[in-house]
Protein backbone atom coordinates (compact mmCIF):
# COMPACT_ATOMS: atom_id res chain seq x y z
CA UNK A 1 0.00 0.00 0.00
CA UNK A 2 1.48 3.06 -0.94
CA UNK A 3 2.01 5.66 1.97
CA UNK A 4 1.74 9.42 1.67
CA UNK A 5 2.96 11.97 4.17
CA UNK A 6 1.45 15.43 4.30
CA UNK A 7 3.28 18.14 6.01
CA UNK A 8 1.47 21.45 6.66
CA UNK A 9 2.22 24.53 9.24
CA UNK A 10 -1.59 24.66 9.55
CA UNK A 11 -4.40 22.91 11.13
CA UNK A 12 -7.02 20.87 9.13
CA UNK A 13 -9.31 23.60 9.96
CA UNK A 14 -7.71 26.73 8.36
CA UNK A 15 -6.89 24.18 5.32
CA UNK A 16 -9.44 23.14 3.06
CA UNK A 17 -7.00 22.14 0.52
CA UNK A 18 -4.91 19.94 2.11
CA UNK A 19 -8.48 18.42 3.59
CA UNK A 20 -9.20 17.49 0.13
CA UNK A 21 -6.27 16.33 -0.65
CA UNK A 22 -6.56 13.79 2.44
CA UNK A 23 -9.73 12.66 1.54
CA UNK A 24 -8.41 11.77 -2.16
CA UNK A 25 -5.46 9.76 -0.41
CA UNK A 26 -7.92 7.98 2.03
CA UNK A 27 -10.88 7.05 -0.76
CA UNK A 28 -8.35 5.47 -3.13
CA UNK A 29 -6.66 3.46 -0.25
CA UNK A 30 -3.32 5.05 0.28
CA UNK A 31 -2.36 4.45 3.46
CA UNK A 32 -1.47 8.15 5.48
CA UNK A 33 0.52 10.36 7.87
CA UNK A 34 -0.52 13.81 8.94
CA UNK A 35 2.08 16.05 10.55
CA UNK A 36 -0.03 19.55 11.77
CA UNK A 37 -0.82 21.52 14.10
CA UNK A 38 -3.23 22.98 16.93
CA UNK A 39 -4.53 26.08 17.39
CA UNK A 40 -6.41 26.93 20.73
CA UNK A 41 -8.66 29.42 18.54
CA UNK A 42 -11.66 29.88 16.82
CA UNK A 43 -10.59 26.78 14.48
CA UNK A 44 -10.54 24.28 17.47
CA UNK A 45 -13.87 22.70 17.53
CA UNK A 46 -14.17 22.29 13.55
CA UNK A 47 -10.66 21.19 13.56
CA UNK A 48 -11.65 18.28 16.12
CA UNK A 49 -14.23 17.54 14.36
CA UNK A 50 -12.25 17.02 11.20
CA UNK A 51 -9.30 15.00 12.97
CA UNK A 52 -12.30 12.77 14.12
CA UNK A 53 -13.58 12.52 10.40
CA UNK A 54 -10.32 10.74 9.39
CA UNK A 55 -10.19 7.55 11.56
CA UNK A 56 -7.84 5.78 9.31
CA UNK A 57 -5.45 8.24 9.04
CA UNK A 58 -2.13 8.72 11.39
CA UNK A 59 -1.94 12.59 13.31
CA UNK A 60 1.30 13.69 14.36
CA UNK A 61 -0.28 17.33 16.04
CA UNK A 62 2.59 19.65 17.47
CA UNK A 63 1.08 22.25 19.72
CA UNK A 64 1.10 25.54 17.84
CA UNK A 65 1.00 27.57 21.15
CA UNK A 66 3.84 27.93 24.04
CA UNK A 67 3.45 24.85 25.59
CA UNK A 68 6.02 22.65 25.89
CA UNK A 69 7.98 25.47 26.48
CA UNK A 70 11.36 24.95 25.65
CA UNK A 71 10.80 23.92 22.15
CA UNK A 72 8.50 26.86 21.46
CA UNK A 73 11.21 29.14 22.78
CA UNK A 74 14.00 27.70 20.57
CA UNK A 75 12.06 27.90 17.47
CA UNK A 76 10.18 31.70 18.38
CA UNK A 77 14.44 32.46 18.98
CA UNK A 78 16.03 31.11 15.82
CA UNK A 79 13.21 32.59 13.88
CA UNK A 80 13.82 36.13 15.11
CA UNK A 81 17.74 35.55 15.19
CA UNK A 82 18.39 34.50 11.41
CA UNK A 83 15.87 37.26 10.09
CA UNK A 84 17.85 39.74 11.96
CA UNK A 85 21.50 37.55 10.76
CA UNK A 86 20.14 37.58 7.17
CA UNK A 87 20.79 41.01 6.85
CA UNK A 88 24.70 40.12 7.84
CA UNK A 89 25.36 36.84 5.76
CA UNK A 90 23.81 34.91 3.51
CA UNK A 91 22.23 31.94 5.27
CA UNK A 92 22.23 28.51 4.49
CA UNK A 93 18.58 26.52 3.38
CA UNK A 94 18.17 25.45 6.89
CA UNK A 95 18.69 28.43 8.60
CA UNK A 96 16.48 30.46 6.04
CA UNK A 97 13.65 28.07 6.62
CA UNK A 98 14.10 28.52 10.06
CA UNK A 99 13.62 32.65 9.34
CA UNK A 100 10.54 32.08 7.28
CA UNK A 101 9.08 29.76 9.85
CA UNK A 102 9.50 28.76 14.11
CA UNK A 103 7.63 25.73 12.98
CA UNK A 104 9.98 24.45 10.41
CA UNK A 105 12.22 23.04 13.47
CA UNK A 106 9.15 21.63 15.24
CA UNK A 107 8.07 19.88 11.95
CA UNK A 108 12.00 18.17 11.38
CA UNK A 109 11.71 16.61 15.04
CA UNK A 110 8.09 15.32 14.37
CA UNK A 111 9.48 13.37 10.94
CA UNK A 112 11.06 10.79 13.95
CA UNK A 113 7.38 9.66 14.67
CA UNK A 114 6.78 8.82 10.91
CA UNK A 115 7.04 5.49 8.95
CA UNK A 116 8.88 5.25 5.71
CA UNK A 117 6.32 7.39 2.98
CA UNK A 118 6.49 6.63 -0.20
CA UNK A 119 5.84 10.16 -0.91
CA UNK A 120 5.56 13.45 0.90
CA UNK A 121 3.60 16.41 0.08
CA UNK A 122 3.91 19.95 1.39
CA UNK A 123 1.65 22.68 2.44
CA UNK A 124 2.25 26.21 3.07
CA UNK A 125 5.80 27.67 2.76
CA UNK A 126 6.21 26.86 6.58
CA UNK A 127 7.05 23.52 5.73
CA UNK A 128 8.18 24.01 2.14
CA UNK A 129 12.08 22.94 4.01
CA UNK A 130 10.68 20.29 6.01
CA UNK A 131 9.05 18.53 2.95
CA UNK A 132 12.52 18.69 0.82
CA UNK A 133 14.34 17.57 4.04
CA UNK A 134 12.01 15.01 4.22
CA UNK A 135 12.20 13.62 0.68
CA UNK A 136 15.96 13.27 1.01
CA UNK A 137 15.65 11.59 4.72
CA UNK A 138 13.16 8.94 3.27
CA UNK A 139 14.43 8.51 -0.08
CA UNK A 140 10.71 9.30 -1.69
CA UNK A 141 9.30 11.44 -3.92
CA UNK A 142 8.04 14.63 -3.17
CA UNK A 143 5.25 17.21 -4.13
CA UNK A 144 4.47 20.71 -2.91
CA UNK A 145 1.42 22.73 -3.43
CA UNK A 146 1.49 26.50 -3.99
CA UNK A 147 -1.83 27.49 -2.84
CA UNK A 148 -1.02 30.72 -2.74
CA UNK A 149 1.68 33.10 -4.11
CA UNK A 150 3.87 32.83 -1.18
CA UNK A 151 6.70 35.74 -1.18
CA UNK A 152 3.80 37.96 -2.11
CA UNK A 153 1.30 37.10 1.20
CA UNK A 154 3.32 39.27 3.40
CA UNK A 155 4.54 42.39 3.95
CA UNK A 156 7.63 41.75 5.51
CA UNK A 157 10.52 42.40 3.38
CA UNK A 158 12.66 40.01 4.47
CA UNK A 159 10.35 36.83 5.07
CA UNK A 160 8.98 37.83 1.07
CA UNK A 161 12.76 37.44 -0.53
CA UNK A 162 13.54 34.48 1.86
CA UNK A 163 10.71 32.50 1.24
CA UNK A 164 11.42 33.61 -2.64
CA UNK A 165 14.71 32.26 -2.58
CA UNK A 166 14.00 29.15 -1.01
CA UNK A 167 11.47 28.24 -3.79
CA UNK A 168 13.81 29.15 -6.79
CA UNK A 169 15.75 27.10 -5.27
CA UNK A 170 13.69 24.14 -3.78
CA UNK A 171 10.68 23.63 -5.52
CA UNK A 172 12.77 22.41 -8.99
CA UNK A 173 14.16 19.19 -6.61
CA UNK A 174 10.30 18.45 -6.52
CA UNK A 175 8.99 15.65 -8.44
CA UNK A 176 5.45 17.61 -8.69
CA UNK A 177 4.61 20.74 -8.20
CA UNK A 178 0.62 22.17 -7.86
CA UNK A 179 -0.52 25.57 -8.17
CA UNK A 180 -4.07 26.92 -7.47
CA UNK A 181 -4.36 29.73 -10.14
CA UNK A 182 -2.33 30.22 -13.50
CA UNK A 183 -1.73 33.73 -12.93
CA UNK A 184 0.17 32.42 -9.72
CA UNK A 185 1.97 29.39 -11.74
CA UNK A 186 2.80 32.00 -14.23
CA UNK A 187 4.19 34.66 -11.57
CA UNK A 188 6.40 31.69 -10.05
CA UNK A 189 7.93 29.93 -13.77
CA UNK A 190 8.42 33.32 -15.35
CA UNK A 191 8.67 36.21 -13.41
CA UNK A 192 10.49 34.77 -10.48
CA UNK A 193 12.41 32.15 -12.54
CA UNK A 194 11.42 28.87 -10.55
CA UNK A 195 12.42 26.75 -13.67
CA UNK A 196 13.02 23.68 -14.51
CA UNK A 197 9.93 22.34 -12.88
CA UNK A 198 9.70 18.70 -12.99
CA UNK A 199 5.97 18.80 -13.37
CA UNK A 200 3.60 21.62 -12.79
CA UNK A 201 0.12 20.84 -12.10
CA UNK A 202 -2.69 23.09 -12.33
CA UNK A 203 -5.22 22.55 -9.43
CA UNK A 204 -8.09 25.26 -9.13
CA UNK A 205 -9.65 25.23 -4.96
CA UNK A 206 -12.99 23.44 -6.72
CA UNK A 207 -14.76 21.13 -3.67
CA UNK A 208 -16.26 17.58 -4.59
CA UNK A 209 -19.96 18.48 -6.78
CA UNK A 210 -21.74 16.37 -3.90
CA UNK A 211 -21.11 19.07 -1.23
CA UNK A 212 -23.75 21.41 -3.17
CA UNK A 213 -26.77 21.07 -3.17
CA UNK A 214 -28.82 20.41 -5.91
CA UNK A 215 -30.42 23.47 -7.54
CA UNK A 216 -34.44 23.82 -6.44
CA UNK A 217 -37.30 26.34 -6.69
CA UNK A 218 -36.65 29.59 -8.29
CA UNK A 219 -36.58 31.69 -5.45
CA UNK A 220 -38.59 35.40 -4.71
CA UNK A 221 -38.21 38.16 -3.13
CA UNK A 222 -35.12 40.51 -2.70
CA UNK A 223 -31.90 39.78 -3.76
CA UNK A 224 -29.75 37.60 -1.57
CA UNK A 225 -25.97 38.44 -0.87
CA UNK A 226 -23.20 35.72 0.66
CA UNK A 227 -19.63 36.16 1.33
CA UNK A 228 -18.07 34.02 3.70
CA UNK A 229 -14.32 33.96 4.90
CA UNK A 230 -12.90 32.29 7.84
CA UNK A 231 -12.49 35.95 9.52
CA UNK A 232 -14.77 38.60 9.13
CA UNK A 233 -12.49 41.49 9.67
CA UNK A 234 -10.93 45.06 8.46
CA UNK A 235 -9.63 45.53 4.57
CA UNK A 236 -11.06 42.25 3.50
CA UNK A 237 -13.79 44.58 1.34
CA UNK A 238 -17.13 43.21 2.94
CA UNK A 239 -17.09 46.84 4.36
CA UNK A 240 -17.79 48.17 1.82
CA UNK A 241 -21.01 46.28 1.39
CA UNK A 242 -22.44 45.83 4.02
CA UNK A 243 -23.44 50.20 4.83
CA UNK A 244 -24.87 49.61 1.24
CA UNK A 245 -27.11 46.80 1.77
CA UNK A 246 -27.94 48.09 5.31
CA UNK A 247 -29.46 51.02 3.32
CA UNK A 248 -31.33 49.55 1.24
CA UNK A 249 -32.82 46.31 3.19
CA UNK A 250 -35.62 46.30 1.06
CA UNK A 251 -34.23 45.24 -2.38
CA UNK A 252 -31.26 43.35 -1.08
CA UNK A 253 -29.63 41.60 1.92
CA UNK A 254 -26.03 39.83 3.16
CA UNK A 255 -25.67 37.05 4.81
CA UNK A 256 -22.06 36.00 6.30
CA UNK A 257 -20.70 33.14 7.56
CA UNK A 258 -17.19 33.25 9.95
CA UNK A 259 -15.94 34.59 12.54
CA UNK A 260 -16.61 38.03 13.32
CA UNK A 261 -13.30 40.31 14.53
CA UNK A 262 -15.44 42.05 17.65
CA UNK A 263 -13.83 45.85 16.86
CA UNK A 264 -14.94 44.92 13.20
CA UNK A 265 -18.54 44.35 14.26
CA UNK A 266 -18.70 47.19 16.56
CA UNK A 267 -17.24 49.66 14.08
CA UNK A 268 -19.08 48.23 10.75
CA UNK A 269 -22.31 46.17 11.73
CA UNK A 270 -25.71 48.00 12.08
CA UNK A 271 -28.25 47.19 13.69
CA UNK A 272 -30.67 46.10 10.53
CA UNK A 273 -31.76 42.83 10.02
CA UNK A 274 -30.45 42.67 6.21
CA UNK A 275 -27.38 41.88 7.95
CA UNK A 276 -27.37 38.28 9.07
CA UNK A 277 -24.48 36.27 10.73
CA UNK A 278 -24.52 32.76 11.05
CA UNK A 279 -20.94 31.80 12.50
CA UNK A 280 -18.44 29.62 12.04
CA UNK A 281 -19.71 26.33 10.28
CA UNK A 282 -18.21 23.05 8.77
CA UNK A 283 -17.62 23.25 5.06
CA UNK A 284 -19.86 20.96 4.16
CA UNK A 285 -22.63 22.80 5.87
CA UNK A 286 -21.60 25.89 4.25
CA UNK A 287 -21.67 24.70 0.83
CA UNK A 288 -25.07 23.21 1.55
CA UNK A 289 -26.38 26.64 2.78
CA UNK A 290 -25.00 28.40 -0.53
CA UNK A 291 -28.05 26.97 -2.25
CA UNK A 292 -30.36 29.17 -0.62
CA UNK A 293 -28.50 32.57 -2.40
CA UNK A 294 -28.60 34.58 -5.32
CA UNK A 295 -25.26 36.38 -5.39
CA UNK A 296 -21.50 35.27 -4.61
CA UNK A 297 -19.48 37.91 -3.30
CA UNK A 298 -15.50 37.32 -4.33
CA UNK A 299 -14.36 40.69 -2.92
CA UNK A 300 -10.23 40.45 -2.82
CA UNK A 301 -9.29 44.18 -2.35
CA UNK A 302 -5.63 43.14 -3.45
CA UNK A 303 -3.78 44.24 -0.61
CA UNK A 304 -0.96 42.14 -1.66
CA UNK A 305 0.14 40.17 -5.04
CA UNK A 306 -0.81 36.80 -3.69
CA UNK A 307 -4.52 38.44 -3.22
CA UNK A 308 -4.21 40.09 -6.44
CA UNK A 309 -3.38 36.69 -8.22
CA UNK A 310 -5.20 34.05 -6.53
CA UNK A 311 -8.69 32.60 -7.46
CA UNK A 312 -10.10 31.78 -3.81
CA UNK A 313 -11.97 28.84 -2.91
CA UNK A 314 -14.70 31.38 -1.87
CA UNK A 315 -15.30 31.82 -5.51
CA UNK A 316 -14.71 28.33 -6.64
CA UNK A 317 -17.41 27.36 -3.90
CA UNK A 318 -19.51 29.76 -4.88
CA UNK A 319 -19.32 29.01 -9.03
CA UNK A 320 -20.31 25.15 -8.11
CA UNK A 321 -23.44 26.15 -6.38
CA UNK A 322 -24.59 28.49 -8.96
CA UNK A 323 -24.62 31.78 -7.75
CA UNK A 324 -23.61 34.75 -9.91
CA UNK A 325 -20.00 36.16 -9.07
CA UNK A 326 -19.73 39.74 -8.03
CA UNK A 327 -15.93 40.16 -8.04
CA UNK A 328 -13.38 42.59 -7.90
CA UNK A 329 -10.94 42.81 -11.07
CA UNK A 330 -8.15 41.48 -9.32
CA UNK A 331 -5.42 39.36 -12.33
CA UNK A 332 -6.44 36.08 -11.03
CA UNK A 333 -10.32 36.82 -10.20
CA UNK A 334 -10.66 38.48 -14.27
CA UNK A 335 -8.80 36.01 -15.86
CA UNK A 336 -10.63 33.23 -14.40
CA UNK A 337 -13.89 34.96 -14.87
CA UNK A 338 -13.59 36.08 -18.61
CA UNK A 339 -13.23 32.70 -19.71
CA UNK A 340 -16.65 31.52 -18.37
CA UNK A 341 -19.88 32.26 -20.03
CA UNK A 342 -22.17 34.87 -17.75
CA UNK A 343 -21.06 33.48 -14.57
CA UNK A 344 -20.68 37.09 -12.69
CA UNK A 345 -19.37 40.19 -13.41
CA UNK A 346 -16.49 42.53 -11.75
CA UNK A 347 -16.44 45.80 -9.80
CA UNK A 348 -13.47 48.11 -9.50
CA UNK A 349 -11.04 47.20 -6.61
CA UNK A 350 -11.79 51.00 -5.10
CA UNK A 351 -15.35 49.52 -4.64
CA UNK A 352 -16.22 53.18 -6.46
CA UNK A 353 -18.74 51.35 -8.78
CA UNK A 354 -19.97 48.80 -6.31
CA UNK A 355 -23.21 50.41 -5.17
CA UNK A 356 -24.12 50.92 -9.18
CA UNK A 357 -23.74 46.95 -9.79
CA UNK A 358 -25.15 45.90 -6.92
CA UNK A 359 -28.63 47.67 -7.91
CA UNK A 360 -28.19 46.53 -11.72
CA UNK A 361 -28.06 42.96 -10.63
CA UNK A 362 -31.20 43.47 -8.40
CA UNK A 363 -33.22 44.71 -11.06
CA UNK A 364 -31.69 41.54 -13.44
CA UNK A 365 -31.99 39.19 -10.46
CA UNK A 366 -35.23 36.88 -11.86
CA UNK A 367 -32.92 36.36 -15.13
CA UNK A 368 -30.00 35.78 -12.90
CA UNK A 369 -32.03 33.41 -10.94
CA UNK A 370 -33.28 31.54 -14.25
CA UNK A 371 -29.87 30.80 -15.79
CA UNK A 372 -28.73 29.00 -12.07
CA UNK A 373 -29.06 25.49 -13.06
CA UNK A 374 -26.90 26.10 -16.37
CA UNK A 375 -24.37 28.25 -14.45
CA UNK A 376 -24.13 25.45 -12.37
CA UNK A 377 -24.00 22.24 -14.71
CA UNK A 378 -21.24 24.32 -16.46
CA UNK A 379 -19.30 23.99 -13.27
CA UNK A 380 -19.40 20.39 -13.50
CA UNK A 381 -15.86 20.16 -14.95
CA UNK A 382 -14.00 22.07 -12.71
CA UNK A 383 -15.14 20.42 -9.67
CA UNK A 384 -12.55 18.75 -7.48
CA UNK A 385 -13.86 14.95 -8.54
CA UNK A 386 -12.05 16.15 -11.88
CA UNK A 387 -9.36 18.41 -10.76
CA UNK A 388 -8.22 15.73 -8.43
CA UNK A 389 -6.93 13.43 -11.36
CA UNK A 390 -3.92 14.33 -12.09
CA UNK A 391 -3.02 14.25 -8.43
CA UNK A 392 -3.92 10.88 -8.02
CA UNK A 393 -2.60 9.80 -11.62
CA UNK A 394 1.14 11.12 -9.56
CA UNK A 395 0.59 9.45 -6.69
CA UNK A 396 -0.14 6.29 -8.30
CA UNK A 397 2.82 6.33 -10.24
CA UNK A 398 4.86 3.08 -8.18
CA UNK A 399 1.80 1.54 -8.09
CA UNK A 400 1.64 1.37 -12.06
CA UNK A 401 5.47 0.46 -12.01
CA UNK A 402 5.22 -2.21 -10.07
Amino acid sequence: MTHILFITTHNLATNPRLVKEISLAVDNHFKVTVICFQFNNWSFPNNIKLLESFRDVKFVIIPAGRRPLLPWLRSAFLEKFYRKLCSLFSLSIGMRANAISRRNLLIIKALKKVEKPDWVIGHNPGALYATYYAAKQFGCHSGFDVEDYHPGETNHNVVQELTRQLMQQLLPSFDYVSFASAPIRKQCVIADGITPLKYSLLIHNAFPQQEFSAVGPIQHGKMKLVWFSQHISFNRGIEHIISIVAAHADKMELHLYGHVDAIFQEQYFPESEAIVLHGVVTQQHLHHELGAYDIGLALEPGKDLNNELAVSNKMMAYLQSGLFILATDTIGQFSFLKDLSNAGIVIKKDFSNVRERLFDLAEEINQIRSERKKRMESMLPFSWDHASLPLLHEWSREKHRN
